[in-house]
């Protein structure tokens, strides 16, 4: 793993013209940046987010790919690894990027309204490699310094606007009506730029500016509303991730098949041509949206033949899709993906899973389901999934009143949980099922009598976690004045046992085979 991943020395730059003595960290001059040897401050960050810059900065090697995996795959392995040789609290011994300048800008929204001076650093303008714009709202500082700046920054390697307004575009939310003087974003002679995130902000763009950016790997426009002056197709050669904003998008997207990202989110047929979408044979990971009947069916179709996708998570909100023969065929077609190892499906599914088929998602190691509205117990086809390790399950998935897990069912499951399963009553775990449990969590069934039965046999399992279930339930599994509960025997093999929220509101986490009881603080 490159050593530059640790970057020390972000310049921070607050615009402000006026400073107190007390708030000396709102300065025009950049901060030095701390010693090689003196670790930053913790700060919290999306991993994802972390990896586009660590990849803009040209520190995650395609060359270090181990089989097919994404440049994300490969920068998530290098997180990995950092965590072996750097634990929490450890210090690192790598030095720093003396190349990689930063600036951060953030503005509120009583700042916008004051007087800003240019943008003035020490560090010689070419260097600057990395800048980061945060607004609150509509506000036209933006344009005055994008349009007086942005030539001075040819090296930006990575751009961030984001939470910014085009004032002239409050009320716009139509290409067609764009007017002729509306402030246009100049990236076009960023030429370096690897990635662009314009999370949440209200702006107008070129897609030809944008295919000037042969560089561009990433352009995040997550929760962003885009106006194209142009309808033409994005061209960006070395586009490998692309995140467009699933709801809130204005005018439709172009892509050209050339692009071909490894991951691509946020997809639906209303920002994305669909014709574009099946174009594309080179996503690993992806997530869609599926408004419309026919949209989804070719979404299906195009995902089955997309032999490298590993993650997929799709989400419906066309009433009972899957209910319909059609749909159910289109499910079953799904579930055919052998190559997914990741797999999220929010949205009505029917009232049965398909029948099961020994080439349903035989390498799937995750699956999430939420709200499917199941009505017929989906154990019994999940249970024979033969890789299975992670199951999670959220909001109404099962609407049934009894579920089953089988003697030998479900034999590398090493996660399972239950939320929101609001009429489950009785849960059957029969002996020898999911020998390899070690977590389990229970939350919001209230409607569940006790702990079943067979749970006493499931040996790995290391960690038992209730939440928000009824005093009755969790008075069964505990000690209260010496007196066990019913179902304490079940759990007493348990090492760890939390309880949290209403019959355990009190929040106490116990060993029951050391009779021990502490309470959770916070």
């Amino acid at each position: 793993m490159p050593t530059q991943l640790l970057l020390v020395g972000i310049f921070i730059l607050f615009l402000a013209t006026t400073a107190t003595p007390a708030d000396r960290a709102h300065t025009l001059s950049p901060s030095p940046p701390p010693p090689r040897s003196q670790k930053a401050a913790d700060e919290d960050i999306e991993a994802q987010r972390l990896y586009h810059l660590w990849i803009s900065e040209g520190m995650v090697s395609i060359e270090d790919r181990i089989g097919e995996e994404s440049i994300m795959d490969i920068a998530d392995r290098y997180l990995g690894e950092q965590t072996l040789h750097c634990p929490r609290g450890g210090n690192s011994t790598s030095s720093s990027s003396g190349n990689c300048h930063r600036i951060m800008i953030y503005l509120s929204e009583q700042d916008a309204q004051k007087k800003y001076t240019p943008l003035e650093m020490e560090v010689t303008n070419k260097h600057l490699r990395a800048l980061s714009f945060r607004g609150s709202g509509t506000e036209n500082w933006i344009a005055k310094l994008a349009d007086s700046q942005f030539n001075r920054f040819k090296m930006l390697r990575s751009l961030k606007i984001e939470g910014v307004i085009t004032p002239d575009l409050t009320d716009i939310h139509d290409n067609s009506n764009i007017p002729d003087n509306v402030f246009k974003l100049p990236i076009g002679n960023l030429i370096h730029l690897r990635y662009l995130s314009l999370r949440s902000s209200k702006l107008v763009i070129s897609q030809s500016s944008i295919s000037n950016l042969e560089h561009l790997e990433t352009p995040d426009l997550k929760f962003a509303e885009i106006l194209w002056t142009e309808n033409v197709p994005l061209r960006m050669r070395r586009l490998r991730y692309l995140c467009l904003c699933s709801f809130y998008g204005l005018s439709p997207f172009k892509i050209h098949a050339s692009n071909n990202p490894e991951i691509l989110k946020g997809f639906n047929a209303q920002n994305v041509d669909i014709q574009d979408f099946c174009e594309l044979t080179n996503v690993q990971e992806m997530d869609a949206i599926m408004f419309e009947e026919k949209c989804a069916e070719e979404i299906i179709n195009h995902i089955s033949n997309l032999h490298k996708l590993k993650k997929a998570y799709i989400w419906t909100n066309i009433d009972r899709l899957f209910s319909q023969e059609k749909g159910s065929t289109l499910l079953r077609q799904l579930f055919c993906c052998s190559n997914l190892q990741h797999l999220l499906l929010l949205g009505h599914l029917g009232w049965k899973l398909p029948n099961y088929d020994s080439n349903f998602l035989k390498n799937l190691l995750d699956l999430r389901l939420d709200s499917s509205y199941l009505e017929e117990d989906p154990m019994q086809i999940l249970e024979k999934l033969p890789n299975l390790e992670r199951l999670w399950f959220w909001n109404n998935v099962f609407v049934g009143k009894e579920m089953v897990c089988r003697s030998t069912g479900f034999p590398q499951l090493r996660l399972l949980v239950l939320d929101f399963l609001h009429s489950l009553e009785k849960w059957t775990v029969e002996k020898l099922a999911m020998l390899n449990l070690s977590y389990l969590e229970i939350r919001s069934c209230e409607s569940l009598g006790m702990i079943p039965e067979g749970l006493r046999f499931v040996e790995p399992l290391k960690e038992l976690v209730i939440r928000h279930m009824p005093s009755e339930f969790v008075n069964r599994i505990r000690e209260v004045d010496g007196r066990k509960g019913e179902d304490f025997d079940k759990i007493c093999h348990i090492p760890t046992v939390t309880i949290t929220g209403e019959g355990g509101s009190d929040g106490c986490l116990f060993s029951p085979s050391a009779y021990l009881i502490r309470v959770i603080l916070g």
